[in-house]
């Protein structure tokens, strides 16, 4: 497992333990062929990983919120 440890725009840093099947999943999402994942690479990844998980949720809850006025 490798640590990486990726600097942020406003300063911070964003740490990431990596293992080869993270580096693979990272790859075939952002279809990479031929290089190494970068720390762009990485954060892009998180990055969509994270937005799609909260739309997802956000969605969810509203279909909840339009079945329980839907019920009233």
């Amino acid at each position: 497992m490798e640590k990486r440890i990726i600097n942020l725009r406003e300063g911070g840093t964003l740490e990431v333990e990596c293992t080869p099947e993270f580096y693979e999943v990272v790859r075939k999402s952002l279809n990479i062929v031929g290089r190494d994942v970068t720390d762009k690479d990485v954060k892009d990844f998180i990055y969509e990983a994270f937005k799609n998980g909260i739309d997802k949720a956000e969605s969810e809850l509203k279909e909840k919120e339009q079945i329980i006025e839907y019920c009233e």
